[in-house]
């Protein structure tokens, strides 16, 4: 197996016994440059599960930040793993990141979809949305290209947004369906409260068995229950959204 592994303020292990050519190339870009300018410790990547038991509403967190370890592995197989690399952008569902490797910046464009798991430092689902420039994350994917370094992402944790307990269950009678295309909102009495849903191109939209569906078969008056999480807007960013009233 051929690894390239860098880290920040430490020692390279730089393992290689047949390595391809773009490899070769990322070796000799990424790995001269952190031996000039020495390596670090990487960061334990988190993982993160979906709670489905409902939590009192606690709104998303931004911690003060602390010094992360930052690291740098692709694999042979193009299997690729940054820690603590910084935004430096966002567009569409596309993050542009940069790993600081001593004096050297390494450029990083992340392309996520509807498939990548996106977390917060805690426990909570996040969307593309709340990733800020500035944030830290840790992405792990395929490279797809390197020039500039490419990578498909399997999963991204935001590592300056802590929304552990922001997520929770909600249920509640749907009053207004805005669309039935995707992103739309749902209007959704609470309570005796109407509360805003945002469904997002990725939200899960469910029968009562879990079962895929579309918003076209919600009807108004039936019974939704909503995993998302309340921004400080007070609207409800859903994960997973399910019509009680359709059982298939």
């Amino acid at each position: 197996m051929s690894v390239i592994y860098a880290r920040k303020v430490g020692y390279v292990n730089h393992h290689t016994t047949t390595m391809n050519t773009p490899l070769k190339r990322i070796a000799a870009g990424i790995m001269a440059s952190v031996m000039a300018a020495g390596i670090a410790s990487a960061k334990p990547e988190n993982k993160g599960r979906e709670k489905t038991e409902t939590r009192p509403f606690v709104t998303a967190q931004r911690p003060v930040p602390q010094p992360n370890a930052v690291s740098v592995r692709i694999g042979e197989n193009g299997k690729t793993f940054v820690r603590s690399a910084d935004v430096t952008g966002i567009s569409g569902m596309t993050i542009y990141a940069v790993s600081s490797l001593g004096g050297i910046s390494v450029p990083w464009t992340v392309q996520t979809d509807a498939s990548t798991k996106l977390r917060a430092r805690g426990e909570g689902a996040i969307r593309i949305g709340d990733v800020r420039v500035g944030d830290q994350i840790d992405f792990d994917g395929t490279l797809i290209g390197i020039n500039p370094l490419a990578v498909k992402a399997a999963s991204a944790t935001d590592l300056s947004l802590d929304r552990k307990d922001a997520q929770t269950t909600f249920e509640g009678t749907l009053k207004t369906v805005a669309s039935t295309t995707v992103p739309t909102t749902l209007t959704v009495t609470i309570g005796s409260v109407d509360r805003t849903v945002m469904i997002a191109a990725d939200t899960s939209v469910l029968t009562r068995l879990w079962a895929k569906t579309t918003l076209a078969r919600f009807a108004i008056g039936d019974t939704v229950r909503i995993y998302g999480a309340m921004n400080s807007s007070s609207t409800i960013d859903a994960t997973v959204v399910r019509d009680t009233n359709i059982w298939f």
